[in-house]
């Protein structure tokens, strides 16, 4: 009995797709001309993590607090590797959160996200170092109310059918 190591290769140039279940075989003849074989399977992933954004939704909020979640469609969620979620306000420069994964759910929560329109890009790679960085929503965070001035009517007494004009001035 002896070992024989193959040179190192990958699943491609073994003749194996880009994705899913590969049987590699190995042959080896001895000088009288006898043949053996054994076989081996190898699961190959080559498709990165599908990612889809569940919150912030695309659009204006109100609110300071906002939650970053997706879901993450993976061969091997457990073993992915880096999770994040780049903030990118329009006004500042970019920065990075780290994920938490709560059962599939990726997510991460900042209380308090000043006035300013931002793109959150999220960020997913797999065990093998496939990214998918492709996904990304853009919203606005706006907490200011409305100013509305000099509101005036061009009647001040008026009968329950009769028409009147009302204008303001409103800036926002």
């Amino acid at each position: 009995f002896r070992r024989v190591l193959f040179r190192s290769t990958t699943p491609t140039a073994l003749g194996c797709g880009g994705s899913g279940t590969c049987t590699i075989t190995v042959y080896a003849n001895d000088t009288a001309g006898n043949r053996g074989s054994a076989t081996t399977t190898v699961t190959v992933d080559g498709t990165a993590p599908k990612v889809t954004i569940t919150s912030p939704s695309a659009g204006n909020t109100s609110s300071t607090t906002t939650n970053f979640n997706a879901t993450i469609s993976e061969t091997n969620p457990a073993n992915s590797t880096v999770a994040v979620v780049e903030i990118d306000p329009g006004t500042g420069a970019k920065y990075n959160r780290s994920l938490t994964n709560y059962s599939g759910n990726w997510g991460y929560t900042n209380l308090s996200m000043p006035d300013d329109v931002y793109t959150a890009k999220f960020m997913i790679d797999d065990e093998f170092g496939q990214m998918n960085n492709t996904e990304s929503v853009t919203f606005t965070i706006d907490t200011t109310a409305p100013l509305v001035t000099n509101v005036t009517s061009n009647d001040t007494d008026v009968g329950s059918t009769s028409q009147i004009n009302i204008t303001a001035n409103v800036r926002s």
